[in-house]
């Protein structure tokens, strides 16, 4: 079990935690594999974030985390985010590697979701999965958005277009509604929502 993964000094680490390696346990009596989540801080050097992942306490972790940031200002040249299950954890990481705004993800998540022109099924949710590149224009460039089914990823998937996802950039940063009141928080559907609707 691993406190923490520091992906920048041992790259590898990446590739288990989204395989699902890290969290594999072989029993030494009957070789069964299980998995086995457990709270781990992901840190990229590179990109400047961490992302805490707590399956279970996650209002203490962020709690004590911004507790620390409070204290230590020189801890917060890094980006705090937390998660609590695996997939999250996973896109959270693709998400911010790729250099986007998880607020804008999470409400462009949230406005196409709730928009009764998209046909997605009961109970869905979505992920951002990747953006396809345009090698000519920036400003068009694609971000994908899987759905997930019962945390099954499913065929269907959502685009937006770099304009549009620049659109709701702009109006998160426009929007103090939409500001991080923590150092650390668990950005997601509930923390947009709980902001956007009164």
């Amino acid at each position: 079990m691993y406190e923490s993964v520091n992906v920048t000094l041992d790259p590898s680490l990446r590739e288990k935690v989204f395989s699902g390696e890290l969290f594999k346990w072989t029993c030494p009596s009957c070789d069964k594999e299980v998995t086995i989540l457990y709270n781990m801080l992901y840190h990229d050097m590179t990109n400047k974030f961490m992302i805490m992942f707590a399956p279970s306490g996650i209002e203490a972790i962020n709690e004590q985390y911004n507790d620390l940031l409070k204290r230590y200002p020189g801890m917060r040249n890094s980006l705090y985010r937390s998660v609590d299950n695996l997939n999250d954890l996973k896109e959270k990481i693709l998400i911010l590697e790729n250099e986007l705004n998880d607020i804008a993800i999470e409400l462009a998540k949230v406005l196409v979701k709730y928009d009764k022109n998209e046909k997605l099924p009961a109970g869905s949710k979505l992920l951002f999965e990747r953006v396809i590149k345009n090698k000519d224009d920036v400003s068009k460039d694609s971000l994908i958005l899987r759905v997930l089914l019962n945390d099954v990823p499913q065929k269907s998937m959502v685009v937006i277009g770099r304009e549009q996802y620049d659109r709701y950039l702009s109006f998160v940063q426009e929007n103090d509604s939409l500001q991080m009141e923590n150092y650390c928080d668990t950005i997601n559907e509930q923390w947009i929502l709980s902001r956007i609707v009164h």
